[in-house]
């Protein structure tokens, strides 16, 4: 199994990698509403922040659902008109990792900062 600690976070120039919040799900509706960004997941586009809520709680109710996210920090150039979190990362079923990111966020070699 793997063990990821679920507190860890990480911190780059523009960006910060934390664990999942309750907290999170406004910016998350953001990304799952967006058809592009739901088409590789099982999960159909929803604009519904309750939907948002109980799938964060939903992976806080896991043992092996480790979900972290990306927020972009306000030192960064285009932080002032952008959504705190622009994206997701983790494991829902280890070994398997998945992200999604926020279409805006797209081309711009955000994950490659990682």
């Amino acid at each position: 199994m793997v063990v990821v600690d679920p507190k860890i976070t990480a911190e780059t120039e523009r960006l910060l990698i934390r664990p999942l919040a309750m907290a999170d799900a406004e910016d998350i509706v953001l990304m799952r509403r967006d058809p592009e960004v739901m088409k590789h997941t099982p999960l159909l586009p929803s604009d519904d922040v309750e939907k948002s809520k109980a799938w964060i709680q939903g992976c806080f109710d896991r043992d092996n659902c480790w979900n972290f996210v990306i927020e972009l920090l306000h030192s960064a150039p285009d932080a002032a008109a952008a959504p705190r979190v622009i994206g997701l990362i983790g494991a829902v079923r280890a070994p398997e990792v998945g992200y999604m990111l926020n279409t805006g966020y797209w081309g711009r070699a955000m994950l490659r900062r990682l």
